[in-house]
């Protein structure tokens, strides 16, 4: 059975078909999903609830690269926030999901150990989970991301927060986006020497 709905995961995954129009699937495919469906983040840095924010982020994404797309980086984005419901805490401020991206890691390792992953592939998938809200914008904090991570995956990083970043509302987020700037030109300065 775990068989089969990781081979449906990947096959949506791998697909240029937008996640939003797999709305129901997902959940059924990795139920740990099923706490985020209409989770209200009760915050102005965010548009959607929980679970659509997940899958707009997949959208985004799939904006950013029509015609190459990685299907890792679409899987990232389906767990990056998996734990949001679990770290939720509120104030008078609002919604605040302290912790998130651990407890985030936790969870994917757990769906996809149970989906059967290799472990080298399930290392590469949390360690992006685990990182995805930290945006290095400095040369020093650049040249420790992309050695930790190595070349490809901190490339995946930087759309993964592109792709997140977009997916919340409108708020903060054009600083949020020049900061990404910021990290790639960095980086692709690093990789010119």
């Amino acid at each position: 059975m775990e068989v089969m709905l990781r081979n449906r995961l990947e096959e949506i995954l791998k697909s240029y078909k937008s996640a939003v129009g797999h709305y129901l699937v997902f959940p059924y495919l990795v139920p740990e999903l099923k706490d985020s469906v209409d989770f209200d983040q009760q915050s102005h840095y965010h548009c959607y609830d929980v679970y659509d924010h997940i899958l707009h982020s997949i959208d985004e994404y799939m904006q950013l690269h029509p015609e190459n797309q990685d299907w890792v980086c679409k899987l990232v984005l389906l767990l990056h926030d998996i734990g949001k419901p679990y770290c939720f805490t509120m104030d008078e401020k609002g919604g605040h999901f302290y912790g998130h991206a651990g407890k985030s890691e936790e969870i994917s390792r757990e769906v996809l150990t149970r989906l059967g992953y290799p472990s080298h592939f399930i290392a590469t998938v949390t360690c992006l989970v685990r990182v995805h809200d930290t945006i290095c914008d400095t040369e020093e904090s650049v040249l420790k991301f992309s050695k930790m991570l190595g070349n490809e995956n901190y490339l995946r990083l930087l759309d993964i927060q592109e792709a997140d970043i977009k997916a919340h509302s409108d708020f903060n987020q054009t600083v949020k986006l020049e900061k990404l700037v910021r990290a790639r030109t960095i980086y692709e300065r690093f990789q010119m020497v």
